[in-house]
């Protein structure tokens, strides 16, 4: 996990030089396709998006799903909240749902937490403490790939909160959200859960996700669409839906306009930036054959081992990693781009 970060922090060097060509190929790519999806100011939300906000399904897998039931919330008197001193650099307010998490973890004072809450944040505690000298998209990458890594989607116990996801290690879409959120408010990172409706390519289902704000532009972040769907590998391998904008976003996820768990917020925000786009960020974007080989040959001549490679734009032949290795290949595909993942 260490190495993964400090490897991600490596090619963060490289926004500068790639980013923004990166940035306009991609959109000039999806632009000439005819699928540059609707203007962020007037992407549709539907009513079935709106009435999903409570989430009662899960879109990768049709299952049922339920709301954040009354037992896995504690109910505590506000008077507790308001007696406590709030210590500098708390990020989240008395209101915010999170907010004892984030007291405990900065004064260590864990007297008003319940015992399962304890053990969440004893996680939470590790893997924000391994991030602490990451910036902000280093964090969000690290918790993202954290989740992917160890979390099976799969229904245990509590599958739709923090504990399922935490300590039982299986979760479905809330529980991933919700697990997300918690590190972003205890990495002081705003950040909401969103909900709404995923089309998965067989039928559209009700479904959670997450934004975050970063250099205050907003951005789309799905962990459990990176995840979800791998069943053969176990690990992260896919940051499809990592970054994305409302144009993007909206070919394959509606929203409800109802705001879950940022103070201060009162509508869902506009994303209509891709700065922080996965692999336009780190210049895993290809446009064509030739892109894709040479992106491929730079990481596997660097050691990498899992080699992501965002494609967009032509019909990807990859029987050329023959001329390197075996490698076991998934793919992850939307409406107007492929991940290919060379696992060698």
């Amino acid at each position: 996990m260490k190495n993964r970060i400090l490897i991600l922090v490596c090619f963060m060097a490289m926004f500068t030089l790639v980013g923004c060509s990166a940035l306009e190929e991609l959109d000039k790519v999806l632009s000439d396709n005819g699928e540059s999806g609707p203007d962020p100011s007037t992407v549709v939300i539907t009513e079935k998006a709106a009435e999903a906000v409570s989430i009662p399904s899960d879109a990768a897998s049709g299952s049922a799903e339920q709301t954040r039931t009354q037992e896995s919330k504690v109910v505590r008197d506000p008077s507790v909240l308001d007696a406590l001193t709030i210590p500098e650099g708390m990020h989240l307010t008395r209101e915010d749902e999170n907010f004892l998490y984030e007291y405990a973890y900065i004064t260590g004072d864990e007297t008003l937490l319940v015992d399962e809450e304890k053990q969440i944040l004893s996680v939470v505690r590790t893997v924000c403490d391994a991030l602490a000298d990451s910036d902000d998209y280093g964090k969000v990458i690290g918790v993202h790939d954290y989740l992917s890594d160890t979390i099976s989607y799969d229904f245990g116990e509590r599958p739709y909160d923090e504990y399922g996801a935490f300590v039982e290690k299986m979760a479905v879409c809330q529980g991933y959200s919700y697990a997300f959120k918690l590190c972003m408010d205890i990495c002081g990172i705003d950040c909401i859960t969103v909900g709404g409706t995923a089309d998965n390519g067989k039928e559209v289902l009700s479904h959670a996700w997450n934004m975050v704000r970063l250099d205050d532009r907003w951005y789309h972040v799905d962990v459990t669409w990176d995840d979800a769907y791998n069943v053969s590998y176990n690990g992260s391998w896919c940051h499809m839906y990592l970054g994305l904008n409302d144009n993007i976003m909206s070919k394959d996820h509606e929203w409800s306009t109802i705001v879950q768990g940022l103070h201060g917020l009162e509508k869902i925000p506009t994303c209509d930036d891709l700065t922080y786009y996965y692999y336009t960020a780190f210049g895993k974007c290809a446009t064509s054959q030739e892109e894709l080989e040479a992106l491929f040959e730079v990481e596997f001549n660097d050691g990498v081992t899992t080699i992501e490679i965002l494609c967009t734009g032509f019909e990807a032949d990859t029987a050329f990693v023959g001329r390197y290795t075996s490698c076991k290949l998934l793919t992850q595909k939307s409406p107007d781009r492929k991940v290919y993942c060379f696992i060698i």
